[in-house]
């Protein structure tokens, strides 16, 4: 009697199978963290290529040229928070006047 139980040439193909989800799996559930490695990778590039252009027409050295950067990317966004927190305000304030 051949073999009456598991067709022995399609377990290959279910490892294959069980691998593929498993990866697909892990894949689904850490993309969050392969979206902040990008953003992160794509954050330093325009970082360093704003501080090429500075110290490329300023003469200043690198640091001091990623540190303008820096500390322009920080201003811009403390600026724009104040921005937002007052217009929210003043729409709170507007809306409870009816």
């Amino acid at each position: 009697m051949p073999n009456e139980g598991v067709n022995y040439k399609i377990i290959p193909q279910l490892y294959l199978l069980l691998a593929t989800i498993i990866v697909t799996v892990l894949v689904w559930y850490t993309i969050d963290i392969f979206l902040l490695a990008f953003a992160g990778i794509l954050l330093a590039i325009v970082i360093r290529s704003v501080s090429y252009f500075i110290e490329r027409f300023s003469y200043l050295p690198n640091y001091i040229a990623v540190t303008v950067v820096l500390v322009t990317l920080m201003l811009f966004l403390v600026l724009s928070k104040i921005a937002c927190l007052s217009y929210h305000s003043r729409k709170k304030a507007d809306y409870d006047q009816f």
